[in-house]
């Protein structure tokens, strides 16, 4: 399975925020962020003052992602999704490893493209530490990444800030982004609030789960400014939308010059 795809997919859906370098971030902030946000979605949050616009339109500017303007938000709303049309692209053979039938799948029955994919997605996009059990909206997240389906990422990452806020004791969900809004509002810091430590970036080598062979196109090691791509045309199936697989034709970056995926929220 060619990583030039995963690659090129994050950057039809101008997705780039994921290949920037690392940002030192404040927990002390991100803790007093989490602690005040509102159990609703007004998205503005009061900390050490100051007025925190964290909207779904800010994290689309701080991201640097385009407004969603699909048909359908795959994600949202999309209610006819069912296990069994998402194992048969996610899983190796088509074969699910059940933790619990129709609730939670091992993430070992994964193919490689997925496996891949749901590691971002547990880092970015639906923060968690446990890369094992998946559940269902972790799974259609991989589906809609893989069958090339629409979906808001901001609204994601937006409505997941607030679903978290009672969790941090369990670990620092979106810290980097949280950090840069607190910033950007005005949010007054010092030298004793300390920074977290900046994990290392994705590397597909190090996937192992439903891979027969090892790749030699890796997706974190070309530089930033490949040739433009026009968008795929879309196609229609039965159950929405989608754009045509991607073919490569045109790619031919060298392996040294593609960014470095910083999937693991910084």
């Amino acid at each position: 399975m060619e990583k030039a795809d995963m690659y090129e997919e994050i950057r039809w859906r101008e997705m780039k925020f994921l290949f920037d370098e690392p940002e030192t971030t404040n927990p002390m902030i991100v803790q007093e962020f989490y602690a005040n946000c509102p159990k609703n979605l007004c998205r503005s949050v009061i900390v050490r003052g100051r007025v925190v616009d964290a909207s779904i339109l800010k994290i689309l500017q701080v991201l640097r992602l385009p407004q969603f303007t699909g048909d359908i938000d795959h994600y949202h709303d999309t209610q006819g999704v069912t296990w069994d049309i998402m194992i048969v692209t996610i899983c190796a053979g088509g074969r699910p490893i059940w933790l619990q039938e129709n609730i939670t799948l091992h993430s070992k029955s994964f193919t490689h493209e997925a496996k891949c994919w749901f590691t971002i997605i547990c880092s970015r996009l639906l923060p968690t530490g446990n890369t094992t059990d998946v559940n269902h909206l972790q799974a259609l997240l991989v589906w809609c990444f893989i069958t090339k389906k629409d979906f808001d990422v901001a609204r994601i990452i937006g409505d997941e800030m607030i679903l978290r806020s009672p969790l941090l004791s369990k670990g620092f969900y979106f810290p980097s982004l949280v950090t840069r809004l607190c910033l950007l509002d005005g949010v007054p810091t010092n030298l004793t609030n300390g920074a977290l430590p900046v994990k290392a970036a994705f590397r597909a080598s190090k996937i192992t789960v439903g891979r027969d062979a090892p790749t030699t196109i890796e997706l974190d090691d070309e530089d930033d400014a490949p040739a433009p791509m026009a968008p795929s045309r879309r196609s229609y199936d039965g159950v929405g939308s989608s754009r045509q697989p991607h073919t490569g034709a045109g790619f031919s970056r060298s392996q040294s010059s593609r960014p470095m995926l910083h999937s693991l929220e910084e």
